[in-house]
């Protein structure tokens, strides 16, 4: 608004307050970059990434080595103790009637794994034709029960899959019947 009221002025006045305009708009610059320039440049800097006290441990096991040809889909999650739980589907091939779901703790090593559900315990438990189950997902619950999700196919291929889920309270030696969600 100063500006435009500087050019209604116009001859000698008019550039007069072009330079006051100026000057004003030169200051106002400097004073906003001098404060910039004072501010703790701590604000500007990422943080540095925390340091672990040790190395981080890998450590390649093969846990299903014995029970089936082909395993897939593993998924892991913390026991409340604090313990890997994981479990994965597998059999002679991917889709193939012998295909169960399986389950192992670590605990220094991983534990024989166990069979916790296949095609004919969920299609027992759900009263109705099942031709092939897979791709579990574990989930350890607040109270400590486990509950795995995993998909069965009765027609179809997996596009036509329906979700089920069974839960286990004793860290899985023993399951519920599976509910289709």
């Amino acid at each position: 608004m100063l500006y435009i009221h500087a050019l209604a002025l116009g001859g000698k006045m008019g550039i007069f307050a072009k330079l006051l305009v100026l000057l004003i708009c030169a200051g106002l610059y400097l004073t906003f970059h001098l404060q910039l320039q004072l501010l703790p440049s701590s604000t500007y800097l990422l943080p540095e990434p925390p340091v672990a006290a040790d190395e981080p441990v890998f450590q390649q096991t093969w846990v299903s080595s014995e029970e089936t040809d082909e395993a897939h889909s593993a998924s892991i999650a913390l026991l409340n103790t604090g313990q890997p739980v994981a479990v994965w589907y597998g059999g002679t091939e991917e889709g193939h009637a012998d295909v169960a779901l399986f389950l192992s703790i670590l605990n220094n090593t991983w534990s024989t794994p166990i069979a916790i559900a296949d095609r004919l315990t969920t299609e027992k438990g759900l009263s109705r034709y099942i031709r092939k189950v897979g791709n579990p997902t574990v989930h350890v619950w607040p109270d400590g029960n486990l509950g795995v999700f995993y998909v069965s196919v009765s027609v179809g291929g997996w596009g036509a899959s329906a979700i089920n889920y069974i839960e286990s309270s004793n860290t899985g030696r023993s399951w519920s019947k599976p509910n289709r969600l």
